[in-house]
């Protein structure tokens, strides 16, 4: 169905070859069916690739009790949780001022 799609297309141009994309089009060895069944050179590169990357990074362990991913706030030393806090909390209040001001109650 797509390359009768392409033909009638390239056929509009008469003698000319066409752009370059279609004739890209014409290079390509794949089919449609080739590409629905996984038969892509790209997909078992990429596969390759991942699979490399994955035993690269399989030698590093992580430490007992970390977490590879998220943020906690256990790792924050306690004067850190206090600045994040009143930064919190200035934030909340500074948020209601504009809040207040938009509508008029405080000039």
């Amino acid at each position: 169905m797509a390359d009768d799609f392409i033909n009638n297309f390239r056929g509009g141009f008469g003698d000319e070859e066409g752009p370059d994309w279609v004739q890209d089009l014409d290079d390509d060895d794949m089919s449609m069916g080739e590409a629905e069944a996984g038969g892509s050179d790209d997909f078992d590169r990429l596969r390759q690739q991942s699979a490399r990357a994955s035993s690269a990074s399989g030698g590093m362990t992580l430490e007992e009790g970390s977490s590879s991913g998220g943020f906690s706030l256990n790792q924050l030393t306690p004067g850190q949780r206090m600045v994040l806090a009143v930064l919190v909390l200035l934030n909340v209040i500074v948020g209601g001022v504009a809040i207040l001001a938009v509508a008029g109650i405080i000039g």
